[in-house]
């Protein structure tokens, strides 16, 4: 039981939260941790980028700020995962920091109304529970 959940979150939870990052938008600036500085990483990008037909007008230099990352289309393998933002590293990074808030707050919000769903689930009886459940996360979704 423990992989479907695994499953589900890696195959769809993780990639919808890949696709609803942004980043560099109005003239931010990721700063110089998200900067592509490692040399294979900068070969790959620029023979994707002159076989896509890119602007590779950065091929040369050590390093390519966060936000000058060429927007390589879905299909390739240097693809972000998001729409709106070029650099796959801060999309990731941003995905991971959403699910570290949203597991633990999960985890707290179970505790406390598991409990209470099964002392009402004792007085009026399961059915009623579990619908009223299934409604709540319809509501959520």
């Amino acid at each position: 039981m423990v992989n479907i959940y695994l499953a589900l979150e890696t195959h769809v939870f993780m990639p919808f939260l890949y696709t609803r990052v942004s980043c560099c938008h109005d003239g931010g600036d990721l700063g110089k941790t998200y900067d592509a500085r490692d040399p294979e990483l900068l070969a790959s990008m620029y023979s994707q980028a002159v076989a896509l037909h890119l602007n590779e007008s950065w091929y040369g230099d050590s390093s390519i700020p966060a936000c000058a990352i060429p927007d390589f289309p879905p299909g390739s393998n240097l693809w972000s995962l998001s729409t709106s933002c070029r650099n796959k590293a801060f999309v990731q990074d941003s995905a991971q920091e959403i699910m570290a808030r949203m597991k633990p707050t999960q985890k707290i919000v179970a505790l406390l109304i598991l409990p209470v769903g099964g002392a009402i689930a004792d007085s009026i009886g399961r059915r009623p529970v579990l619908v009223a459940y299934a409604c709540c996360l319809a509501i959520a979704c």
